[in-house]
């Protein structure tokens, strides 16, 4: 079975790279690649065949087939219950889960009753067929003009689009608008979903979509701007500053390869015409990992464009460096002032070059 070739930064982190080596999948006979089918099936179906997926670090897939003999005889999820087909759970879980089962002579949680098929469902979804979104995951709660769908996506009435159903105005070029730099204002990108979005982990909730929402630093600060009038405009001709909503830790986790990523985010800018105007430099990303954005530096090949360079990037962690602040102090006493000044800028963190650049 040909498996979709997929980027490295589609991946949370190199760990899951690890994790996908001897993944067990299935495929159904004698049938084309458009009718292969998700549906879990029955176990023990003839109709199936089994085998283990690798993947390389180049991010290509590989499905290979196990002997027959090692087909197995039924599938366990990752919390010890046992695997159904879809069909077997109320309204085939609408798609957005998984149909499990504890042991057949198991008794449900607080009854004599034996355990019955249920729906697990995907992130953003809960009920008992996992047809209930979310509405708290998606941003302003649509403004009370959308239906709250998948990954927190809004479906706005029509002529509102945007996060959050937020926008309402278009703005064309050639009125002559111009940033205000003494009332500064910043325009907040529509990032299309096929470029970037608040994706599910294994179509499971990810660590930051729960609580406490450690690395969910860029999500409040979104959820906070998009309803922020007094800083945020439409027109994007007016703005001295643009913020791109990039979900670097849905992505790539928290110390995955962060220059795939970010050269794709900056790939797609270069499309748009207020990138090219001052080449990136007025554009906000986020990466919300406790190293922010040291390892990008590293990472950055010889020749790279310099966009990615230009770009502002905020940041939520900040890793200490190797040796703290203070025992470059010449008083090493703390009983004594401090008769010196601090060090430069450049001397402040020997260990890291970036801040000699």
């Amino acid at each position: 079975m040909q498996l979709q070739n997929l980027p490295i930064y589609s991946y949370h982190n190199l760990g899951d790279l690890n994790y996908m080596r001897g993944v067990l999948c299935f495929r159904y006979k004698d049938r084309p690649e458009s009718q292969q089918l998700s549906d879990s099936p029955t176990v023990g179906d003839p109709s199936i065949e089994w085998g283990n997926v690798t993947v390389g670090l180049d991010g290509r897939f590989q499905f290979t087939i196990m002997p027959a003999a090692e087909f197995p005889k039924e599938v366990r999820t990752t919390d010890g219950e046992l695997w159904r087909p879809l069909r077997e759970c109320p309204a085939s879980c609408s798609g957005r889960g998984s149909c499990q089962q504890k042991d057949p002579g198991e008794a449900q949680d607080g009854s004599t009753q034996p355990s019955q098929p249920h729906c697990v469902c995907h992130a953003f979804f809960v009920g008992d067929a996992c047809d209930t979104p979310v509405p708290s995951y998606c941003y302003r709660n649509c403004s009370g003009v959308g239906t709250c769908g998948r990954r927190g996506f809004c479906h706005c009435q029509p002529g509102i689009w945007g996060l959050g159903c937020t926008r309402r105005k278009a703005y064309v070029s050639d009125k002559g608008w111009q940033p205000n730099h003494a009332e500064m204002k910043i325009y907040v990108y529509d990032t299309p979903q096929n470029v970037v979005h608040r994706q599910d982990r294994d179509d499971n909730w990810s660590p930051h979509n729960s609580n406490p929402m450690i690395y969910g630093a860029e999500l409040w600060f979104l959820e906070k701007l998009l309803g922020d009038w007094t800083v945020r405009t439409e027109n994007p001709w007016e703005a001295a500053l643009f913020f791109v909503p990039d979900f670097c830790y849905f992505h790539i986790g928290n110390l995955g390869l962060q220059h795939a990523f970010f050269e794709h985010i900056t790939r797609y800018l270069e499309s748009r015409p207020w990138f090219n105007l001052t080449v990136g430099r007025n554009h906000i990303l986020t990466a919300t990992g406790d190293r922010g954005v040291c390892s990008l530096y590293q990472e950055l090949p010889d020749g790279v464009r310099p966009a990615i360079h230009n770009t502002i990037k905020m940041v939520h962690f900040g890793q200490s460096p190797p040796h703290h602040l203070a025992a470059h102090h010449h008083s090493r006493h703390h009983a004594h002032n401090v008769t010196h000044p601090p060090p430069p800028p450049e001397e402040r963190f020997p260990g890291f070059d970036s801040f000699r650049q």
